[in-house]
């Protein structure tokens, strides 16, 4: 899964959350200069970046493979599904059961018809002072992913709250 060298562990390598932010600088996806800034990371010894954009946050796969083609940096793709306000409406319909079999598919088969397998399960996150009922879900769906699949989760706190909270959760 990686290669000898430094490792980058979350990252964006293109990210679209504009329509839900209503702000088109929550968008990335300027390749030159992704590859640019890659290249550099690469001379630096880095050789591997996890990029934890996943379902719901514009993940482009396509143009995830050609950066990293054009860079040699081996980037890891990650499954799952970010935080309330970014959530596909099939988040909030499904069973925890439902979620978990969509993230296990992306681990075993591949992303969304591609060649791609995520790697690590993230980057899950909870809202600002608030455990949504529906992130709840998640993280249990990301519980059944993991067990079945012995993938990392990578979560994600909103301000630094509830990290504490996360981290007990998934202890039990």
């Amino acid at each position: 899964m990686l290669k000898d060298g430094m490792t980058y562990m979350h990252e964006h390598t293109t990210i679209d959350l504009s329509k839900v932010k209503n702000n088109e600088d929550c968008k990335l996806d300027v390749f030159p200069e992704t590859v640019r800034e890659f290249k550099s990371l690469y001379e630096k010894g880095v050789r591997n970046i996890v990029d934890v954009t996943n379902i719901g946050m514009g993940r482009n796969i396509t143009y995830v493979q050609k950066v990293a083609k054009e860079t040699g940096i081996n980037i890891v793709f990650s499954t799952g599904f970010y935080q309330d306000s970014f959530y596909p409406i099939h988040v909030f319909r499904e069973s925890k059961e439902k979620l978990a079999e969509r993230m296990i598919m992306e681990i075993v088969e591949g992303i969304r018809g591609t060649d791609a397998n995520a790697e690590v399960i993230g980057e899950i996150g909870t809202s600002y002072n608030k455990w949504t009922e529906t992130e709840q879900k998640v993280f249990e769906a990301v519980v059944v992913a993991h067990k079945q699949t012995k993938k990392p989760i990578s979560t994600h706190t909103s301000i630094g709250t509830l990290g504490h909270e996360q981290v007990e959760f998934l202890k039990t």
